[in-house]
């Protein structure tokens, strides 16, 4: 069999186009969280809701989770902390992602 045939095949075009998207979703989760912490607020957070959306996409159950959780520890008001704290928590809980249910838990109510 060829290489041509074995890597240039369906499968390896979807599992490309795969690996770029959980590695774009990561790198926008990132990209966010350093954002965040140089004072970039508002371009922080739209890292950190692509990098959701992106991996909502993707079926990519923990790095949606992580980006929800990272949105609910940069919220601004208490509901919109709560909503992304809620999602985060059942993406988590369903990935089994138990370590990262301990900093929701961290979270404060304010």
């Amino acid at each position: 069999m060829s290489a041509r045939r074995t890597l240039g095949g369906a499968t390896g075009r979807s599992s490309a186009r795969l690996s770029a998207g959980v590695y774009r979703a990561r790198a926008l989760r990132m990209a966010g969280g350093l954002l965040l912490a140089r004072g970039r607020v508002r371009a922080g957070r739209r890292a950190l809701r692509r990098a959701a959306a992106l991996a909502a996409r993707g079926g990519l159950v923990v790095d949606e989770g992580l980006a929800a959780l990272a949105l609910a520890e940069a919220a601004g008001t208490r509901p919109e902390r709560a909503g992304y704290a809620a999602r985060a928590r059942l993406l988590l809980r369903r990935a089994g992602a138990a370590w990262y249910l301990g900093r929701l838990d961290a979270l404060s109510p304010e």
